[in-house]
């Protein structure tokens, strides 16, 4: 009997045990970019997973919502249903969002997310997947400890819900007329219900996973059968999507994050009905760049979608001016959506306060001009040059002579609106050179820790100081954004534009593409696969810099920056030559009170945002090499920042020299100097002490041996003294730490004596 039980658990042991490696065995794949994102704080970073296939074939959207690698709630949206169904994982029944990790690491591969967390005695692994074209999920949670312990999947389903069909581990109900089902092979997981709440309460042991299939299809039983095939199949699926968006690879771990993110959570918000989410939501800015990015890589899966999105009046008339000016020359008849338009647009002006939004009209406004321009309609040109001219006399007014005020009411910037202010500059209204000017003074003299990430500027504020030659600050925002995407929770959608149309310049306009480039040093020689006009094209971005100096389509040297589609659809690689800075060596002399330090750590950050690090040598000089391009430097060594404008650099080497005051500290540093060299040499002599008396002691031990087998006393002996050398071992490690201990005390009074 017990052998039977034992070869029945075995074999349960052995199939879950097969269940769960299939997802590790299976979604690897090298031709699908990953980010990753790890740390040691509590991570919020948000992925959308979709079941694409059912979203783009029937317009049913069925999304998973991830918050720092654990999925947070389910949604089904179609023509008659919104459903959402909040879920929470439990350990021994505490959250597992309640628990902070010592560290973490979520991976981000576009169809799953795989989040890695390390915690005080255990350690966790957890896989969510959506099954394309099953409108359900999977999601295993894997166990790395010493014992077991109790999980718990928690569906709260709100209280319109009844019992279908229990099933042997899980049970598919009724929640508003709609199935949803939750299952688990394992069959001791034990259902339970509350007034709202479905409950899969599942023990795993030690180096085992439990896999969980949520979805709303009442097949799940026959879906787990094969849940193999399903992933595969869904990889295969994404895989495909994805090839013909534009990817990159740059050696900048955070902005080629940010980017694959991006791309990803955009991508899982396409539907049948265009690029839609109920629950993140979709800003204009957002869709705009999605229209961008379709353009850009010749994707007309959605346009008939995004004109019914437009045609429907969900308030993204500015956004269909884009449409208009990227797809003008696919489909000239779109025209005749502009009329219509720009009375719209006038009629938004008369109710619009704020400039950053009379920006976007005057921006959508010169678009459609320039659509109508390109296909010759008269008509349209002389409406939206009359329209431009209506919303100019209103944005005029809010011009303050060298910025604009964001509205009468508000013509102060601060932390807050800096980077509304900021993204004014992005859409090319009269004066931008001196708004953006004043607005990037005003960031670079306040803490950036202090600036308020708002998700719906962030991408154009980004992109503005690029464009305009501010790199080195739109580098610093970057730093506060990716911690605000990682750990505040602030979304990432549409960050793929700042690098495309920011760094890389790429932007497609009437059957050419067009190349202005600002690429910072820090992504240097990055490449770019995408189906740029129709054709899949490498490419390659040389260098650094915001100059041109040659490009090669194949071999073949291209003249201009504008290059046909005509051409590229011939050749396959695209060669970006940019003018590489000259590095002029700078020498940073370190003094004490007058006196040259050697061995001093030295800091030395650039405009562009380049980081070195560097210590003086004997004679108290450190030698940095920066580029010839910089617009500033600044140097932090021994709490002393030193800061220096280089706008008027020869691109000379020079020397700067860093007196650290005053007097005083340098007998401060002599005295703390004279106080390690007594310790050490204190410590020097309490080791051959040691050493001295641990021969001596062998010695004696070595004769006592000697005579060990004759006298029993002579033992009792060895044992005395080998306790009274324990004893001694003990009052040389106390006394040893009672130096250091003293030595500390000493630095912290002269630390204090400093600071007063």
């Amino acid at each position: 009997m017990k052998s039977t039980r034992a070869i029945a658990i075995t074999a349960i042991m052995l199939l879950t045990l097969c269940f769960s490696s299939i997802f590790v065995d299976v979604h690897a794949d090298d031709s699908i970019p990953v980010a990753v994102f790890s740390g040691f704080e509590k991570p919020h970073l948000k992925v959308i997973l979709r079941d694409l296939v059912t979203s783009i074939q029937s317009g049913v959207e069925v999304s998973a919502y991830i918050n720092g690698g654990i999925p947070s709630g389910f949604v089904l949206k179609s023509s008659k249903d919104f459903i959402i169904l909040n879920m929470s994982i439990l350990l021994n029944k505490r959250s597992l969002e309640s628990i902070n990790p010592r560290y973490f690491e979520i991976e981000v591969g576009g169809f799953y997310t795989k989040a890695f967390f390390n915690f005080n005695n255990f350690s966790i692994t957890l896989y969510s997947v959506p099954l394309y074209s099953t409108k359900s999920f999977y999601v295993s949670i894997c166990l790395k400890a010493t014992t077991s312990i109790n999980v718990t999947i928690a569906v709260n389903l709100g209280k319109k819900y009844s019992t279908e069909t229990l099933l042997g581990s899980g049970a598919i109900l009724d929640v508003n007329g709609t199935s949803f089902a939750v299952y688990t092979p394992l069959e001791k997981a034990i259902t339970k219900f509350n007034e709202s709440t479905m409950l899969l309460q599942i023990t795993l042991h030690p180096d085992y996973c439990t896999n969980v299939l949520l979805g709303f299809n009442k097949s799940i039983v026959d879906i787990a059968k094969n849940i193999a095939e399903q992933i595969d199949y869904t990889k295969n699926v994404f895989k495909d999507f994805i090839h013909r968006f534009p990817m990159i690879q740059t050696v900048n771990t955070q902005i080629n994050n940010l980017y694959i993110l991006s791309l990803y959570n955009t991508l899982n918000m396409v539907s049948k009905y265009g690029l839609e989410d109920n629950v993140i939501g979709l800003y204009p800015e957002e869709l705009s760049s999605y229209i961008y990015l379709t353009r850009l890589s010749n994707i007309t899966l959605s346009l008939k979608n995004e004109t019914k999105v437009f045609e429907a009046g969900k308030g993204f008339s500015m956004e269909l001016a884009n449409y208009i000016y990227y797809y003008i020359d696919k489909y000239p008849h779109i025209i005749s959506l502009a009329n219509n338009l720009l009375n719209s647009l006038k009629t938004l002006v008369k109710t619009c306060n704020r400039s950053s939004e009379l920006a976007k009209i005057y921006s959508a406004v010169n678009a459609i001009y320039v659509a109508a321009l390109y296909i010759g309609n008269s008509d349209t040109v002389f409406k939206a040059k009359n329209a431009e001219s209506y919303v100019l006399s209103k944005l005029n007014s809010l011009y303050q002579g060298n910025f604009y005020a964001l509205s009468m009411e508000e013509k102060i910037l601060n932390s807050n609106n800096i980077l509304e202010a900021i993204s004014i500059a992005l859409y090319s209204v009269p004066n931008s050179e001196n708004h953006i000017n004043y607005a990037a003074s005003f960031l670079r003299y306040i803490d950036v820790n202090s600036i308020s990430i708002a998700r719906r500027f962030i991408s154009d504020a980004l992109e503005a100081l690029i464009r305009h030659g501010f790199s080195d600050l739109a580098l610093k925002i970057l730093l506060k954004y990716y911690n605000a995407v990682v750990y505040a929770g602030v979304p990432c959608i549409d960050f793929y534009r700042v690098v495309l149309r920011g760094f890389l310049g790429i932007q497609p306009i009437f059957n050419s593409i067009v190349i202005s480039p600002n690429v910072p040093a820090i992504i240097a020689n990055t490449s770019l696969k995408t189906f740029l006009c129709e054709a899949n094209i490498n490419v390659r971005y040389l260098n650094w810099g915001s100059k041109v100096m040659a490009i090669y389509i194949d071999t073949l040297y291209h003249m201009e920056t504008a290059i046909p589609c005509s051409i590229l659809q011939e050749h396959r690689l695209l060669t970006i030559l940019l003018s590489k800075s000259i590095f002029i060596p700078i020498y940073v002399e370190f003094y004490l009170g007058g006196v040259p330090v050697k061995n001093t750590y030295i800091e030395l950050y650039t405009s562009s945002g380049l980081t070195q690090i560097g210590y003086t040598n004997d004679s108290g000089v450190a030698i940095f090499t920066v580029p010839c391009n910089e617009k500033w430097i600044s140097i932090k060594t021994n709490n002393i920042t030193t800061n220096i404008d280089l706008s008027g650099w020869s691109c000379k080497t020079f020397k700067i020299t860093i007196n650290a005051p005053p007097q005083k500290d340098n007998e401060i540093a002599k005295t703390v100097n004279s106080l390690v060299k007594n310790v050490n040499e204190l410590n020097d002599k309490v080791n051959k002490i040691g050493t001295n008396l641990t021969m001596l002691i062998n010695n004696v031990v070595q004769r006592l041996n000697n005579v060990v087998e004759n006298n029993n006393q002579v033992m009792d002996k060895i044992n005395m003294l080998k306790q009274r050398q324990d004893t001694f071992n003990i009052l040389l490690y106390t006394s040893i730490l009672l130096a250091a201990f003293s030595l500390g005390s000493t630095l912290l009074l002269v630390s204090m004596a400093k600071r007063k």
